[in-house]
């Protein structure tokens, strides 16, 4: 996974946390009304748990008036790292709430968190409703330009390096989805014009409906991702009216 922490540290003092058990998790009530709606919000990188809550998104969801809770999630890299996030999540997140009675799950992942989402869905393709994925690493530039090369994710196979694993797997998944037979969880997109990664975004944009992309002038950044957050929020994608 060196590669990944390569790719998204931008400070060389950046240090690797340790992966604890339980994940720990900071929930959120609407305080609207009972919710069977729930966000579980999956950081960047550098993101401390109280991220999304500093950056304003647990107040815009509750200034919408819609019944939606939300769980922010403090998977950092190490868990990535040790190739815990998907047993952690499910353990420790998906299935208490399962067990308490939320039956729309979605997850939100930004940077790294996207990655995470689309990781955890193709390992547990049934247990999530819903994917919004904003500014996801989706892969090195390597990878994304051998699926380039081979005129696009149709016609591409993945080689036999070790290093992207997991990412091939993800595209493959992505690629075989209409035909595969079973259900993948509902996935939107959004990101920046000027988003390092917006090649691979522009890529996984073109496998979706167009009003499952979303897009903003701006770059790998809270700004760009808090104008995605709300455009999502006024189409009522991330909490519906029920």
């Amino acid at each position: 996974m060196t590669f990944i922490f390569a790719a998204l540290v931008n400070s060389a003092c950046s240090q690797k946390r340790p992966p604890l058990t339980p994940l720990p998790a900071q929930y959120y009530e609407s305080g609207n009304r009972p919710s069977r709606t729930l966000l579980i919000l999956l950081p960047g990188i550098h993101d401390p748990i109280t991220e999304f809550e500093t950056r304003g998104f647990i107040d815009d969801v509750r200034q919408t008036e819609h019944p939606c809770d939300l769980v922010s999630v403090d998977a950092h890299y190490g868990y990535y790292d040790a190739d815990t996030i998907v047993e952690r999540l499910h353990q420790d997140v998906i299935i208490p709430a399962q067990r308490a009675g939320y039956s729309d799950i979605k997850i939100v992942g930004i940077s790294l968190g996207g990655y995470g989402a689309l990781l955890y869905a193709n390992r547990h393709i049934s247990e999530v409703n819903t994917l919004v994925l904003l500014a996801p690493f989706l892969g090195s530039e390597t990878l994304i330009n051998s699926i380039m090369t081979a005129n696009g994710l149709e016609h591409w196979l993945p080689n036999d390096t070790d290093d992207e694993k997991s990412l091939q797997a993800i595209w493959l998944r992505l690629k075989d989805k209409p035909s595969s037979g079973t259900e993948f969880p509902e996935l939107y997109l959004g990101y920046g014009s000027a988003d390092k990664f917006r090649q691979a975004h522009a890529l996984l944009a073109s496998t979706l409906p167009d009003d499952h992309v979303f897009t903003v002038t701006g770059g790998h950044n809270w700004t760009s991702w808090k104008q995605l957050w709300n455009q999502m929020l006024g189409k009522k994608i991330l909490c519906p009216d029920y």
